[in-house]
């Protein structure tokens, strides 16, 4: 489950399959050579003030999968939502690239912020399994479908308080 780095983003949306599709395309060609035996998955969600991509991959075979995130601080009025996603691939892409040039690599667990080309982001690393998280929550009955997902919890406090007939008023 990919977590927002905003305790305020509750409500999301999921970036367009296709674009999805499309930056795991970039990074199993870009990384072809290291990435042969590998299904990449990307992610990306939108919430109100914070927009989420994930690109990771997953060697055949294995459980632990190597996601590595960025988060940007996002508006709707002030932003393109476009820009950061290339703003975020090309960091991504970075991480990668050292990740596997390197034998070891120390990124943050947590997220961290960086100053990149005069935008701030936030990036981490981390190691969990997309497919298995996402069969865990269909038979928990936490798939959510439609257009906005996640929840308010003070939003359904409202809801259930008018359903109750408490009126505060």
């Amino acid at each position: 489950m990919m977590i927002p780095r905003l305790k305020e983003s509750k409500k999301w949306s999921s970036l367009p399959k296709e674009l999805l599709e499309q930056i795991e395309g970039i990074f199993a060609e870009t990384f072809e050579k290291n990435l042969s035996n590998c299904k990449v998955i990307a992610q990306g969600r939108i919430y109100s003030k914070e927009l989420l991509l994930r690109v990771g991959y997953i060697e055949a075979g294995r459980l632990k999968q190597n996601n590595f995130e960025c988060s940007f601080p996002y508006s709707k009025s002030k932003d393109n939502v476009m820009n950061l996603v290339h703003a975020g691939i090309d960091s991504l892409g970075s991480m990668m690239q050292e990740h596997f040039s390197k034998k070891e690599t120390d990124f943050p667990e947590d997220w961290t912020e960086f100053k990149v080309e005069n935008k701030i982001l936030f990036l981490k690393f981390s190691t969990e399994n997309s497919d298995l998280e996402e069969q865990a929550n269909k038979l928990l009955g936490l798939h959510e479908e439609g257009l906005v997902k996640g929840n308010d919890p003070k939003e359904d406090i409202d809801v259930a308080k008018k359903t109750m007939g408490i009126d505060e008023d």
